[in-house]
């Protein structure tokens, strides 16, 4: 397997509460958002590392939300929120997710000036 396709994280939003799960994987150059509406149906949303803004987490007592917000979209392209997360979980793929987003930033700009 690839580096490149390893998935370092993979987080599940919360059973019950969301009746059909939903996932977020964490893979080097991208993040998998999957969306299941229904039984054996699945809507997956790729989002690459480079093209990030910014991710929101909303957090009240017990679970988290994670909002993407990505570079040349409007609001209404970005990818729905996925909410019913472990608040610490949540917490951890975000950052992950940005300390990538950071090191592929300086890795292109290292790039550019050689």
């Amino acid at each position: 397997m690839n580096y490149k396709n390893k998935i370092l994280m993979k987080i599940y939003s919360v059973f019950p509460f969301d009746l059909f799960p939903d996932t977020i994987s964490l893979q080097k150059d991208k993040i998998d958002i999957t969306h299941r509406p229904f039984f054996f149906t699945k809507e997956v949303f790729t989002v690459f590392i480079n093209d990030i803004r910014t991710i929101r987490i909303t957090s009240g007592p017990f679970f988290a939300t994670l909002s993407f917000e990505l570079k040349g979209m409007m609001e209404k392209q970005n990818p729905e929120p996925i909410s019913f997360l472990r608040k610490k979980s949540a917490q951890k793929i975000r950052k992950m997710a940005l300390n990538l987003c950071v090191s592929q930033s300086k890795k292109k700009k290292k790039n550019s000036k050689n």
